[in-house]
Formats: structure tokens, C-alpha cells, sequence
């Protein structure tokens, strides 16, 4: 099994598990705060992130890129200096956030209606994310090493302590919500500090050219805005519902919203193990083996999007209860968006791992400009649902924009013919999997969907033959029966 296979496998079981807690927690909320609750939860989680814009300013991305070029390169004691100055913006910004914050929480909750629904969690959520920021960094570390396996762990055993606090019955309201998260994410991030900082100090050294120090810089200011769309990605929409609805109408967005999320990230992790494979080598020499990435991303993500669509009132219990079923109509309008980020995602992938970080970048603004810039003007005629749709039409626009951006000669392209009959099977599977009984809060309908459609696939020819033949060598012994099975031989 290849590098980039056993990473992908390694983060999307990490992905399943970390999701499962999630799913604890966000279930815990739902049912001991209610709507009102979930929705307050919603905004000081979306508030947080946007802190860790500030704090994190896209360094771990400029960290996981920079040191797996250099360290490819015998430049240990070069990678070690950018990690130890990006570190050091990080630390100190968010001690004096986090001191700030708990200096003076009032004025904090004053500064805007929304945050003072939950006044004594504000340091808690300064904390946490401040402890959570820092972590990033040193994960990024391990991921551009290509060990992947360890902030998998660190994270999971996180989440694992605050999920069993909550249901061992320690937290009773948001603010110890909180504050077992901050307490938490300060061990693990000093478990972290303590595994890297010594080895990192120990090689810490060498140089950079002009030239090479520019494109450094040139790699923070776009790693940088990266990740400020990504939290236009993901949680700038909460915050935008919370200026013109009530905690409870946020939450109706939130819970379907946290569904689509958490697909994402799922299908994420394998673009997480993607990135340093390209990223180390010229793209054009992984034509192969990129194509036949994406026609079995695709299926993924045409297969979430399925089950989804076809059962979102039993995804919206499962996560939360019947209070919330009014968010069943934004969820069957966001499972359109998995299809769709398999395309444009292994795109968006390929051209920062080539260094055409603004192409990428571009493309990153034009989804949240389009989603946010949509969905506030959708807000007085169509509500939360209004940001659902901007979301696919968001998905559109960065698709059409990565179809045409990078140089000729590193582009990829996509396996079109493969994909057109994975959407054709799609398409008749959504059909039969409607026949199915039960309704939307059901389970019937999405298994007979995905049913049908991986049946399709197979003996439509959505997966090339010299896709599943990449696919086969690429996964261990014991899998590829299982997988021929599934997917033809």
C-alpha cells in the first residue's frame, strides 16, 4: 500500500472517529439545551473560529508545505526555523487574546447581542481556541512529514475526554462545556510541544536565499487568506443568521449544516494526504494516478450526497431530535454539495500543491463571496434556506474557476467520461431510492439509494479499469476482494 493510500485510509478513519464524538457532543447539546442552546453553542463555536483566523493567520498550511519541501530536501534545520517562528506568533497571540478576554469578559459580551447570551463561557472560548491553534501548528508539523497518524490520535483522545465528561454527567451548561474543551486542548497541546519542540530547537538553523525568502512570503500571505475563506467555509454563515435571527432559528441551519461538515471533512482527509504526495513531486508525472483519485472521490461523494438527500429528516434525529426537524429542507438542499466538492476539491488540491497559491486562493473567495454574498440576500425572501442554495451555487462557480486556472501545461483534468456515468447512476438511483418505503425521516430510503447506485456504478463503468487497477495496488491484500468485489474487476 503506497504512502499517500495509508495516509488517506489513516485520516479518514480518523475522520469517522473524531466525527463520532462530535456527533456525541452535538447530540448531548441538543438534548440537554435545546434549540435556543444549540443555536448560542453555534455562535460562540463560529466566533471562536473566526479568532483562530487571527491567531493561527494560515501558518499551519504554510507549515505542512514548507517543511515537506525542505525536509525532502536534507533542509531539516531550514524547516525547523519556519515551525519555531510560526509557533511563536501563535503562542503569544493567543496568550494575550486569552488574558484579554478574561481580563475583561463584560466588555467582551457587550461588544455584540449574540455573545452575551453566554457571558460566563467567553474566556473558555478564548482558550480553547487559543490551546487549539497552537496545536494546529505542531500537527502541521506531522502532516508535512507525512505522519498522519499522530494528530489523529491527539485529537481523538481530546474529544474522547470531553465527550465522557458530558455524558458522565461533569458539564452542566455551555460555560463548563467550555471549559473542559480549554482544559483539554491545553494538555494535548502541551503533549504536542513536548513530543516536537526538542527535536525542532536541536536542528533549528540554515538559510534562505532572496528568492526563496520572497516565495516564503508570498506562501504566508496566501496561506493566509486560505484560511480565511476557510472559515467563510464553515462558519461565517452562523454568524451572519445570528445578526438577523434568533439562537433557535440558527440552530435549525446549524444542525444540517454540522451533517454537511462533517461529510466534508470526511472527504477532506484523503485531499489532507493528497497534498504533500503533489507537492513533493511535478504534477504532471501523477496524471494517473490523480485521475484515479478523483473518479473514486467522486463516488464518495455522489454517494453521501445521495443518502442525504433521500433521508434528511433521519440524519437531522440522529444528530439532534424532532425539535429541530425544521432544518429537513435546508439538508436535502446541501447534499447537492458533496457531489460537488469532489470535483473541485482535487483540483483546488493540485493547484496550491504546485505552488499556484493564487489560483487556489482565488478560487477559495469566489465560493465564499458567492455562498455569503448569496445567502444574505436570499435571507428576507427565502430564510436559512436561502444559504443552502448559495452553497450549490457557490460549489459552481469554484468548479468553473478551477477548470480553467493554473498553468496548461499542470493541469490535471478530470476523468469525464467516468464521471458522467457515476452521475447518470446518480441520478437513477436518487429515483429508485425515492420508491423506497419509510419517508424522509427513515432510514430505507438512503440505503436502497446507495444500494442502487454502487450497483450502477459497477455495471455502468463508473470507475475506469485503469482506475480500479490503481485503486487495487494502491490498498492492502486483505482489501482488494472487497474491493473488486464492490467495483468491478
Amino acid at each position: 500500500m503506497t504512502r499517500l493510500g495509508r495516509n488517506s485510509a489513516v485520516l479518514l478513519a480518523a475522520a469517522g472517529a473524531v466525527g463520532l464524538l462530535g456527533w456525541l457532543q452535538l447530540k448531548w447539546l441538543a438534548l440537554h439545551l435545546g434549540a435556543a442552546g444549540m443555536g448560542t453553542f453555534a455562535v460562540l463555536f463560529s466566533a471562536g473560529s473566526v479568532l483562530t483566523l487571527v491567531l493561527q493567520a494560515g501558518l499551519a498550511l504554510l507549515v505542512t508545505r514548507w517543511v515537506a519541501r525542505l525536509e525532502s530536501e536534507a533542509r531539516a534545520g531550514a524547516a525547523a526555523r519556519v515551525t519555531l517562528a510560526c509557533l511563536g506568533w501563535t503562542v503569544v497571540a493567543g496568550t494575550v487574546v486569552s488574558a484579554a478576554v478574561a481580563a475583561f469578559p463584560a466588555a467582551v459580551a457587550g461588544a455584540w447581542a449574540p455573545l452575551g447570551r453566554a457571558p460566563r463561557a467567553l474566556p473558555w472560548v478564548a482558550l480553547f481556541f487559543s490551546a487549539s491553534s497552537v496545536r494546529m501548528v505542531l500537527y502541521a508539523v506531522w502532516n508535512g512529514r507525512r505522519q498522519m497518524h499522530w494528530p489523529a490520535l491527539v485529537e481523538m483522545a481530546q474529544l474522547a475526554a470531553v465527550t465522557a465528561a458530558l455524558y458522565l454527567g461533569r458539564v452542566a451548561d455551555l460555560a463548563g462545556f467550555f471549559r473542559f474543551n480549554a482544559a483539554t486542548s491545553a494538555l494535548a497541546t502541551a503533549g504536542c510541544a513536548g513530543a516536537l519542540l526538542p527535536g525542532l530547537l536541536r536542528a533549528r538553523g540554515g538559510s534562505f536565499g532572496p528568492s526563496e525568502g520572497r516565495e516564503l512570503a508570498a506562501y504566508a500571505g496566501w496561506s493566509f487568506f486560505v484560511s480565511a475563506t476557510g472559515v467563510g467555509f464553515e462558519y461565517a454563515d452562523r454568524l451572519v443568521l445570528a445578526a438577523r435571527l434568533s439562537a433557535a432559528e440558527v440552530s435549525y441551519f446549524h444542525v444540517p449544516a454540522r451533517w454537511l461538515q462533517f461529510v466534508r471533512r470526511l472527504l477532506a482527509q484523503p485531499l489532507n494526504a493528497l497534498f504533500p504526495e503533489l507537492a513533493r513531486g511535478p504534477l504532471g508525472g501523477r496524471r494517473e494516478a490523480f485521475q484515479a483519485f478523483v473518479q473514486l472521490f467522486s463516488v464518495c461523494g455522489l454517494g453521501a450526497g445521495l443518502a442525504l438527500a433521500l433521508s434528511p429528516g433521519a440524519f437531522i434525529r440522529l444528530l439532534a431530535s424532532p425539535e429541530f426537524d425544521r432544518g429537513i429542507p435546508i439538508l436535502r438542499v446541501l447534499a447537492l454539495v458533496p457531489p460537488l466538492m469532489v470535483l473541485y476539491g482535487p483540483l483546488t488540491t493540485a493547484l496550491r500543491a504546485g505552488g499556484s497559491m493564487r489560483q487556489g486562493a482565488v478560487s477559495d473567495a469566489l465560493w465564499v463571496v458567492t455562498y455569503l454574498g448569496f445567502g444574505a440576500l436570499a435571507l428576507r425572501s427565502l430564510g436559512s434556506l436561502g444559504l443552502a442554495v448559495g452553497q450549490v451555487l457557490a460549489s459552481l462557480v469554484a468548479l468553473a474557476w478551477n477548470l480553467g486556472a493554473g498553468r496548461p501545461e499542470d493541469r490535471l483534468g478530470l476523468p469525464w467520461a467516468a464521471l458522467v456515468r457515476q452521475w447518470a447512476a446518480a441520478a437513477v438511483a436518487l429515483g429508485l431510492g425515492w420508491l423506497a418505503p419509510g419517508g424522509e425521516t427513515g432510514w430505507w430510503r438512503a440505503l436502497a439509494g446507495d444500494a442502487a447506485f454502487v450497483v450502477l456504478v459497477r455495471l455502468g463503468g463508473g470507475l475506469s479499469r485503469e482506475a480500479r487497477a490503481q485503486v487495487r495496488a494502491r490498498l492492502p491484500e486483505r482489501l482488494r476482494g472487497v474491493f473488486g468485489a464492490l467495483a468491478g474487476s
